[in-house]
Protein backbone atom coordinates (compact mmCIF):
# COMPACT_ATOMS: atom_id res chain seq x y z
CA UNK A 1 0.00 0.00 0.00
CA UNK A 2 2.90 2.13 0.84
CA UNK A 3 4.74 1.48 -2.30
CA UNK A 4 1.55 2.38 -4.68
CA UNK A 5 0.90 5.27 -2.77
CA UNK A 6 3.96 6.58 -3.07
CA UNK A 7 3.94 5.90 -7.11
CA UNK A 8 0.76 7.65 -7.19
CA UNK A 9 2.46 10.24 -5.62
CA UNK A 10 4.91 10.51 -8.19
CA UNK A 11 3.10 10.09 -11.20
CA UNK A 12 1.00 12.70 -9.88
CA UNK A 13 3.71 15.11 -9.29
CA UNK A 14 5.33 14.58 -12.53
CA UNK A 15 1.61 15.30 -14.31
CA UNK A 16 1.91 18.87 -12.13
CA UNK A 17 5.28 19.33 -13.17
CA UNK A 18 4.36 18.68 -16.92
CA UNK A 19 1.28 20.92 -16.60
CA UNK A 20 3.21 24.07 -14.97
CA UNK A 21 5.78 23.51 -18.08
CA UNK A 22 3.27 23.82 -20.89
CA UNK A 23 1.72 26.40 -18.77
CA UNK A 24 4.91 28.48 -18.61
CA UNK A 25 5.82 27.84 -22.25
CA UNK A 26 2.02 28.34 -23.84
CA UNK A 27 2.19 31.90 -21.95
CA UNK A 28 5.49 32.95 -23.06
CA UNK A 29 4.11 33.94 -26.68
CA UNK A 30 2.08 36.81 -25.13
CA UNK A 31 4.45 38.31 -22.59
CA UNK A 32 7.65 38.00 -25.11
CA UNK A 33 5.77 39.43 -28.25
CA UNK A 34 4.73 42.95 -27.68
CA UNK A 35 8.44 43.29 -26.84
CA UNK A 36 10.06 41.80 -29.06
CA UNK A 37 7.74 43.55 -31.97
CA UNK A 38 8.22 46.63 -30.38
CA UNK A 39 12.46 46.16 -30.40
CA UNK A 40 12.07 44.64 -34.24
CA UNK A 41 10.21 47.53 -35.46
CA UNK A 42 12.41 50.07 -33.93
CA UNK A 43 15.57 48.10 -35.18
CA UNK A 44 13.92 48.56 -38.36
CA UNK A 45 12.47 51.93 -38.64
CA UNK A 46 13.65 54.26 -35.75
CA UNK A 47 9.75 55.09 -35.24
CA UNK A 48 7.74 54.25 -32.31
CA UNK A 49 4.43 54.75 -34.08
CA UNK A 50 5.10 51.64 -36.68
CA UNK A 51 6.85 50.17 -33.10
CA UNK A 52 3.41 51.00 -31.14
CA UNK A 53 1.14 49.48 -34.16
CA UNK A 54 2.87 46.74 -34.65
CA UNK A 55 2.72 45.28 -31.34
CA UNK A 56 -0.60 46.92 -30.68
CA UNK A 57 -1.91 44.72 -34.42
CA UNK A 58 -0.26 41.33 -32.72
CA UNK A 59 -2.23 41.80 -29.55
CA UNK A 60 -5.63 43.22 -31.08
CA UNK A 61 -5.72 39.94 -33.58
CA UNK A 62 -5.75 37.61 -30.78
CA UNK A 63 -8.41 39.76 -28.52
CA UNK A 64 -10.72 39.83 -31.93
CA UNK A 65 -9.58 35.83 -33.47
CA UNK A 66 -9.54 34.37 -29.76
CA UNK A 67 -13.07 33.74 -28.76
CA UNK A 68 -14.25 32.56 -32.30
CA UNK A 69 -11.09 29.76 -31.62
CA UNK A 70 -12.70 28.95 -27.95
CA UNK A 71 -16.24 28.21 -29.57
CA UNK A 72 -14.61 25.65 -32.75
CA UNK A 73 -12.95 24.04 -29.28
CA UNK A 74 -16.55 23.48 -27.93
CA UNK A 75 -18.11 22.61 -31.59
CA UNK A 76 -15.12 20.13 -32.32
CA UNK A 77 -12.59 19.48 -29.95
CA UNK A 78 -9.55 21.54 -29.34
CA UNK A 79 -7.17 18.83 -30.49
CA UNK A 80 -6.93 19.65 -34.31
CA UNK A 81 -7.41 23.97 -34.05
CA UNK A 82 -4.85 23.80 -31.30
CA UNK A 83 -2.59 22.32 -33.40
CA UNK A 84 -2.99 23.89 -36.29
CA UNK A 85 -2.36 27.30 -34.79
CA UNK A 86 0.60 25.91 -32.86
CA UNK A 87 1.92 25.02 -36.62
CA UNK A 88 1.04 28.46 -38.04
CA UNK A 89 2.14 30.65 -35.61
CA UNK A 90 5.98 30.01 -35.96
CA UNK A 91 5.58 29.84 -39.59
CA UNK A 92 4.01 33.72 -39.27
CA UNK A 93 6.94 34.70 -37.33
CA UNK A 94 9.57 33.58 -39.43
CA UNK A 95 7.89 35.12 -42.19
CA UNK A 96 7.30 38.61 -40.31
CA UNK A 97 10.87 38.95 -39.37
CA UNK A 98 12.37 37.92 -42.55
CA UNK A 99 10.21 40.33 -44.20
CA UNK A 100 10.37 43.05 -42.02
CA UNK A 101 14.31 42.98 -41.80
CA UNK A 102 14.78 41.84 -45.58
CA UNK A 103 12.03 43.81 -47.86
CA UNK A 104 11.68 47.45 -48.96
CA UNK A 105 8.15 47.14 -48.30
CA UNK A 106 8.70 45.98 -44.47
CA UNK A 107 4.99 47.58 -43.57
CA UNK A 108 3.35 44.36 -45.17
CA UNK A 109 4.79 43.08 -42.39
CA UNK A 110 1.65 44.67 -40.53
CA UNK A 111 -1.26 42.64 -41.50
CA UNK A 112 1.07 39.73 -41.21
CA UNK A 113 1.55 40.68 -37.40
CA UNK A 114 -2.60 40.75 -36.87
CA UNK A 115 -2.64 37.27 -38.77
CA UNK A 116 0.03 36.27 -36.39
CA UNK A 117 -1.91 37.78 -33.24
CA UNK A 118 -5.20 35.97 -34.62
CA UNK A 119 -3.44 32.48 -34.40
CA UNK A 120 -1.68 32.75 -31.06
CA UNK A 121 -2.45 28.82 -29.60
CA UNK A 122 -5.78 29.60 -27.08
CA UNK A 123 -4.83 27.26 -24.26
CA UNK A 124 -6.45 29.05 -21.04
CA UNK A 125 -9.84 26.75 -21.31
CA UNK A 126 -7.60 23.48 -22.03
CA UNK A 127 -5.29 24.40 -18.90
CA UNK A 128 -7.86 25.39 -16.50
CA UNK A 129 -9.85 22.00 -16.85
CA UNK A 130 -6.45 19.96 -17.14
CA UNK A 131 -5.42 21.70 -13.56
CA UNK A 132 -8.79 21.31 -12.05
CA UNK A 133 -8.61 16.99 -12.69
CA UNK A 134 -4.73 17.17 -11.52
CA UNK A 135 -5.91 19.61 -8.07
CA UNK A 136 -8.96 16.56 -8.02
CA UNK A 137 -7.00 13.62 -7.92
CA UNK A 138 -4.40 15.34 -5.45
CA UNK A 139 -7.78 16.06 -2.99
CA UNK A 140 -8.62 12.44 -3.32
CA UNK A 141 -5.63 11.21 -2.54
CA UNK A 142 -5.45 13.23 -0.07
CA UNK A 143 -8.61 12.24 1.50
CA UNK A 144 -7.87 8.31 1.48
CA UNK A 145 -4.74 9.28 3.20
CA UNK A 146 -6.42 10.86 6.22
CA UNK A 147 -9.28 7.95 6.32
CA UNK A 148 -8.98 5.39 3.56
CA UNK A 149 -11.98 3.96 5.15
CA UNK A 150 -13.95 7.08 4.82
CA UNK A 151 -12.69 8.11 1.37
CA UNK A 152 -16.03 7.38 -0.13
CA UNK A 153 -17.87 9.52 2.35
CA UNK A 154 -15.78 12.07 2.55
CA UNK A 155 -14.47 12.69 -1.34
CA UNK A 156 -17.56 14.45 -2.66
CA UNK A 157 -18.05 16.48 0.02
CA UNK A 158 -14.41 17.59 -0.42
CA UNK A 159 -14.43 18.23 -4.10
CA UNK A 160 -17.65 19.82 -5.07
CA UNK A 161 -19.35 19.83 -9.06
CA UNK A 162 -17.50 22.23 -10.87
CA UNK A 163 -19.14 24.36 -14.01
CA UNK A 164 -17.10 27.00 -15.96
CA UNK A 165 -14.12 28.70 -14.29
CA UNK A 166 -14.62 27.73 -10.88
CA UNK A 167 -11.76 26.37 -8.76
CA UNK A 168 -11.81 23.72 -6.10
CA UNK A 169 -10.67 24.42 -2.43
CA UNK A 170 -7.05 23.18 -2.67
CA UNK A 171 -4.16 23.28 -0.04
CA UNK A 172 -1.86 26.30 -0.46
CA UNK A 173 1.27 24.77 -1.47
CA UNK A 174 -0.62 23.61 -4.34
CA UNK A 175 -2.18 26.99 -5.46
CA UNK A 176 1.12 28.32 -5.19
CA UNK A 177 2.85 25.94 -7.65
CA UNK A 178 -0.03 26.85 -9.90
CA UNK A 179 0.80 30.32 -9.75
CA UNK A 180 4.34 30.38 -10.53
CA UNK A 181 3.58 28.14 -13.36
CA UNK A 182 1.02 30.37 -14.59
CA UNK A 183 2.64 34.07 -13.90
CA UNK A 184 6.30 33.05 -13.84
CA UNK A 185 5.81 33.53 -17.79
CA UNK A 186 5.76 37.05 -16.79
CA UNK A 187 8.85 37.89 -15.68
CA UNK A 188 11.10 35.19 -17.50
CA UNK A 189 9.44 36.63 -21.09
CA UNK A 190 10.43 39.92 -20.79
CA UNK A 191 13.91 38.42 -19.90
CA UNK A 192 14.58 36.09 -22.52
CA UNK A 193 13.83 38.94 -25.32
CA UNK A 194 16.39 41.16 -22.97
CA UNK A 195 19.18 38.05 -23.38
CA UNK A 196 18.16 36.92 -27.10
CA UNK A 197 18.50 40.94 -28.20
CA UNK A 198 22.17 41.63 -26.40
CA UNK A 199 23.88 39.68 -29.33
CA UNK A 200 21.28 39.43 -31.83
CA UNK A 201 18.86 41.04 -33.72
CA UNK A 202 15.73 41.17 -31.86
CA UNK A 203 13.98 38.85 -34.80
CA UNK A 204 15.24 35.93 -33.14
CA UNK A 205 13.28 36.85 -30.07
CA UNK A 206 10.06 36.80 -32.00
CA UNK A 207 10.50 33.38 -33.58
CA UNK A 208 11.83 32.39 -30.10
CA UNK A 209 8.57 33.41 -28.44
CA UNK A 210 6.81 31.41 -30.81
CA UNK A 211 9.45 28.79 -30.84
CA UNK A 212 7.86 28.64 -27.31
CA UNK A 213 4.50 28.26 -28.08
CA UNK A 214 4.75 25.46 -30.51
CA UNK A 215 7.08 23.24 -27.48
CA UNK A 216 4.03 24.26 -25.03
CA UNK A 217 0.91 23.60 -26.98
CA UNK A 218 2.60 19.79 -28.06
CA UNK A 219 3.11 19.36 -24.55
CA UNK A 220 0.03 20.00 -23.75
CA UNK A 221 -1.91 18.07 -26.18
CA UNK A 222 0.36 15.48 -25.45
CA UNK A 223 -0.53 15.53 -21.55
CA UNK A 224 -2.99 12.41 -20.19
CA UNK A 225 -4.99 15.58 -17.93
CA UNK A 226 -5.64 17.69 -20.77
CA UNK A 227 -6.29 14.77 -23.55
CA UNK A 228 -10.05 13.99 -21.37
CA UNK A 229 -11.14 17.94 -20.84
CA UNK A 230 -14.40 18.65 -22.35
CA UNK A 231 -15.12 22.20 -22.85
CA UNK A 232 -19.31 22.33 -22.61
CA UNK A 233 -20.04 25.94 -21.86
CA UNK A 234 -19.73 27.30 -25.39
CA UNK A 235 -22.02 24.31 -26.79
CA UNK A 236 -24.51 27.24 -27.57
CA UNK A 237 -22.54 30.48 -28.17
CA UNK A 238 -24.85 32.69 -28.93
CA UNK A 239 -27.51 32.25 -26.59
CA UNK A 240 -24.51 32.50 -24.22
CA UNK A 241 -23.02 35.51 -25.70
CA UNK A 242 -26.56 37.65 -25.46
CA UNK A 243 -27.24 36.59 -21.75
CA UNK A 244 -23.54 37.74 -21.31
CA UNK A 245 -24.30 41.61 -23.23
CA UNK A 246 -28.22 41.60 -21.62
CA UNK A 247 -26.47 41.32 -18.23
CA UNK A 248 -24.00 43.67 -18.36
CA UNK A 249 -26.45 46.09 -20.46
CA UNK A 250 -28.77 45.80 -17.34
CA UNK A 251 -26.29 46.58 -14.62
CA UNK A 252 -24.56 50.11 -14.78
CA UNK A 253 -21.85 48.50 -12.47
CA UNK A 254 -21.01 45.44 -14.27
CA UNK A 255 -20.17 47.72 -17.70
CA UNK A 256 -18.13 50.18 -15.17
CA UNK A 257 -15.87 47.33 -14.12
CA UNK A 258 -15.30 46.06 -17.60
CA UNK A 259 -14.47 49.33 -19.16
CA UNK A 260 -12.29 50.30 -16.72
CA UNK A 261 -10.30 46.84 -16.94
CA UNK A 262 -9.94 47.93 -20.48
CA UNK A 263 -8.39 51.41 -19.64
CA UNK A 264 -6.18 49.87 -16.85
CA UNK A 265 -4.52 47.42 -19.87
CA UNK A 266 -4.36 50.35 -21.94
CA UNK A 267 -2.56 52.18 -19.08
CA UNK A 268 0.12 48.94 -19.08
CA UNK A 269 0.66 49.06 -22.82
CA UNK A 270 1.83 52.73 -22.67
CA UNK A 271 3.72 51.79 -19.43
CA UNK A 272 5.79 49.04 -21.74
CA UNK A 273 6.03 51.21 -24.62
CA UNK A 274 7.19 54.00 -22.62
CA UNK A 275 9.99 51.66 -20.86
CA UNK A 276 11.02 50.49 -24.14
CA UNK A 277 11.80 54.13 -24.94
CA UNK A 278 13.43 54.73 -21.66
CA UNK A 279 16.10 52.20 -22.10
CA UNK A 280 16.47 53.20 -25.57
CA UNK A 281 17.01 57.11 -25.36
CA UNK A 282 18.18 57.63 -21.97
CA UNK A 283 20.37 54.08 -21.37
CA UNK A 284 21.07 53.75 -24.83
CA UNK A 285 20.37 49.88 -24.35
CA UNK A 286 17.54 48.53 -25.87
CA UNK A 287 17.60 45.29 -24.49
CA UNK A 288 17.41 47.07 -21.03
CA UNK A 289 13.54 47.56 -21.38
CA UNK A 290 13.53 43.67 -20.66
CA UNK A 291 15.45 43.50 -17.45
CA UNK A 292 12.76 46.86 -16.99
CA UNK A 293 9.82 45.17 -17.81
CA UNK A 294 11.11 42.14 -15.87
CA UNK A 295 11.46 44.12 -12.32
CA UNK A 296 7.85 45.56 -13.25
CA UNK A 297 6.73 41.91 -13.39
CA UNK A 298 8.60 40.30 -10.29
CA UNK A 299 6.66 43.40 -8.22
CA UNK A 300 3.91 41.51 -9.72
CA UNK A 301 4.57 38.24 -8.91
CA UNK A 302 4.61 39.33 -5.34
CA UNK A 303 1.65 41.52 -5.86
CA UNK A 304 -0.33 38.24 -6.97
CA UNK A 305 0.85 36.09 -4.49
CA UNK A 306 0.10 38.43 -1.54
CA UNK A 307 -3.39 38.59 -3.32
CA UNK A 308 -4.17 35.18 -3.64
CA UNK A 309 -4.22 34.54 0.11
CA UNK A 310 -7.30 35.04 2.00
CA UNK A 311 -8.98 38.55 2.25
CA UNK A 312 -12.38 37.65 3.48
CA UNK A 313 -12.01 40.61 6.37
CA UNK A 314 -12.31 43.20 3.20
CA UNK A 315 -15.34 43.55 0.82
CA UNK A 316 -14.29 42.97 -3.07
CA UNK A 317 -15.58 46.68 -3.94
CA UNK A 318 -13.63 48.18 -1.36
CA UNK A 319 -10.45 46.08 -2.06
CA UNK A 320 -11.02 46.87 -5.39
CA UNK A 321 -11.27 50.77 -4.95
CA UNK A 322 -8.02 50.80 -2.79
CA UNK A 323 -6.17 48.48 -5.02
CA UNK A 324 -6.85 50.94 -8.29
CA UNK A 325 -6.36 54.06 -6.17
CA UNK A 326 -2.52 52.39 -5.13
CA UNK A 327 -1.78 52.18 -9.12
CA UNK A 328 -2.51 55.35 -10.00
CA UNK A 329 -0.71 56.54 -7.28
CA UNK A 330 2.40 54.39 -7.96
CA UNK A 331 2.63 55.84 -11.17
CA UNK A 332 3.30 59.01 -10.74
CA UNK A 333 6.44 59.25 -9.15
CA UNK A 334 7.73 57.07 -12.40
CA UNK A 335 7.26 60.94 -13.89
CA UNK A 336 10.09 62.40 -11.71
CA UNK A 337 12.44 59.21 -12.64
CA UNK A 338 15.81 60.26 -14.60
CA UNK A 339 17.80 57.27 -13.88
CA UNK A 340 17.26 53.08 -14.30
CA UNK A 341 17.86 52.30 -10.90
CA UNK A 342 15.29 54.12 -9.48
CA UNK A 343 12.96 53.51 -12.08
CA UNK A 344 13.68 49.99 -11.54
CA UNK A 345 12.67 50.51 -7.92
CA UNK A 346 9.38 52.58 -8.59
CA UNK A 347 8.65 49.82 -11.14
CA UNK A 348 9.17 46.99 -8.93
CA UNK A 349 6.24 49.00 -6.69
CA UNK A 350 4.00 49.71 -9.65
CA UNK A 351 3.91 46.31 -10.35
CA UNK A 352 3.04 45.21 -6.96
CA UNK A 353 0.10 47.49 -6.79
CA UNK A 354 -1.06 46.49 -10.42
CA UNK A 355 -0.94 42.78 -9.73
CA UNK A 356 -3.06 43.43 -6.26
CA UNK A 357 -5.33 45.59 -8.50
CA UNK A 358 -5.99 43.06 -11.23
CA UNK A 359 -6.90 40.20 -8.91
CA UNK A 360 -9.11 42.51 -6.54
CA UNK A 361 -10.67 43.64 -10.16
CA UNK A 362 -11.60 39.71 -11.46
CA UNK A 363 -12.94 38.97 -7.88
CA UNK A 364 -15.29 42.16 -7.97
CA UNK A 365 -16.28 41.41 -11.95
CA UNK A 366 -17.22 37.84 -11.07
CA UNK A 367 -19.76 39.13 -7.94
CA UNK A 368 -21.17 41.59 -9.60
CA UNK A 369 -21.75 39.30 -12.59
CA UNK A 370 -22.77 36.19 -10.56
CA UNK A 371 -25.82 38.73 -8.89
CA UNK A 372 -26.61 40.30 -12.65
CA UNK A 373 -26.57 36.90 -14.10
CA UNK A 374 -24.06 37.03 -16.10
CA UNK A 375 -22.17 34.17 -17.40
CA UNK A 376 -18.93 33.19 -18.15
CA UNK A 377 -18.09 36.93 -18.30
CA UNK A 378 -14.56 35.97 -17.88
CA UNK A 379 -14.33 35.63 -22.10
CA UNK A 380 -15.57 38.91 -22.34
CA UNK A 381 -13.14 40.91 -19.38
CA UNK A 382 -10.17 39.22 -21.32
CA UNK A 383 -10.85 40.68 -25.04
CA UNK A 384 -11.77 44.31 -23.18
CA UNK A 385 -8.63 43.56 -21.83
CA UNK A 386 -6.75 42.83 -24.91
CA UNK A 387 -7.84 45.19 -27.11
CA UNK A 388 -7.16 48.11 -24.34
CA UNK A 389 -3.62 46.60 -24.16
CA UNK A 390 -3.44 47.09 -27.94
CA UNK A 391 -4.76 50.29 -27.95
CA UNK A 392 -2.32 51.47 -25.10
CA UNK A 393 0.41 50.28 -27.35
CA UNK A 394 -0.58 52.20 -30.14
CA UNK A 395 -1.34 55.07 -28.16
CA UNK A 396 2.37 55.15 -26.68
CA UNK A 397 3.94 54.87 -29.81
CA UNK A 398 2.19 57.56 -30.74
CA UNK A 399 3.19 59.48 -27.42
CA UNK A 400 7.32 58.88 -26.90
CA UNK A 401 7.61 59.29 -30.63
CA UNK A 402 5.46 62.73 -30.53
CA UNK A 403 6.07 64.33 -27.23
CA UNK A 404 9.56 66.11 -26.44
CA UNK A 405 10.04 63.89 -23.09
CA UNK A 406 9.46 60.62 -21.54
CA UNK A 407 8.50 62.37 -18.62
CA UNK A 408 5.70 63.89 -20.76
CA UNK A 409 4.30 59.87 -21.88
CA UNK A 410 4.84 58.39 -17.72
CA UNK A 411 2.89 61.34 -16.95
CA UNK A 412 -0.11 60.41 -20.05
CA UNK A 413 0.32 56.84 -18.31
CA UNK A 414 -0.62 57.86 -15.26
CA UNK A 415 -3.69 60.30 -17.14
CA UNK A 416 -4.95 56.69 -18.42
CA UNK A 417 -5.16 54.68 -15.33
CA UNK A 418 -6.35 57.95 -13.48
CA UNK A 419 -9.43 57.96 -16.42
CA UNK A 420 -9.69 53.77 -15.07
CA UNK A 421 -10.06 55.22 -11.49
CA UNK A 422 -12.18 57.41 -11.87
CA UNK A 423 -14.57 54.55 -14.44
CA UNK A 424 -14.48 51.94 -11.82
CA UNK A 425 -13.69 52.98 -8.73
CA UNK A 426 -15.63 56.20 -8.68
CA UNK A 427 -18.45 55.56 -11.83
CA UNK A 428 -20.53 52.95 -9.87
CA UNK A 429 -20.80 54.91 -6.81
CA UNK A 430 -21.92 57.76 -9.07
CA UNK A 431 -24.07 55.96 -10.84
CA UNK A 432 -25.83 54.15 -8.03
CA UNK A 433 -26.31 57.52 -6.23
CA UNK A 434 -28.16 58.87 -9.44
CA UNK A 435 -30.18 56.01 -9.73
CA UNK A 436 -31.50 56.42 -6.14
CA UNK A 437 -32.39 59.83 -6.08
CA UNK A 438 -34.26 59.57 -9.63
CA UNK A 439 -35.95 56.23 -7.42
CA UNK A 440 -37.02 58.36 -4.67
CA UNK A 441 -39.55 60.97 -6.53
CA UNK A 442 -40.56 57.81 -9.05
CA UNK A 443 -41.91 55.64 -5.45
CA UNK A 444 -43.65 59.22 -3.81
CA UNK A 445 -45.44 60.08 -6.76
CA UNK A 446 -46.63 56.04 -7.13
CA UNK A 447 -46.92 55.31 -3.61
CA UNK A 448 -50.51 54.68 -1.84
CA UNK A 449 -52.70 57.59 -1.63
Amino acid sequence: MVGAGHSSSSVLLSGRLRLALSTLLTRLPTCMMPLGLLLLLLERTDSYVWAGLAAGAHVAGHAIAAPGIARRYAAIGFFRPLLACSIAYPLLSVLVVVLTLTSPAWWLALPLIFAMGAVLPVTRQVLAGAWRRLDREMLEQHAGAIAPEAASEKVPQAIPELSGDQQPQVPLGIRLMNTVGADSSALLGPLLVAAVDVGSSPGYAVVAAALCGLVGSWLLLSDPYAAAVKIFDARQPRSSITRVRSAASRSTELTALLLAGGVTLGGFGVLTVTVTGFAREEIGRPWLAGVLLAVWAAGGFVGGLWAGLPHSHVDARSRYRTALSLVVLAQFPLILAERGVVLSVLLLLAGAAAAVSTAAHAAVVAKVAAKVGAEDIRARMAKLGYLGFAVGLTVGGVAVGGLPRLSLVFAVCAAVLSLAWMIGAVGPALTKRYFAQQARPAAMHTGPH
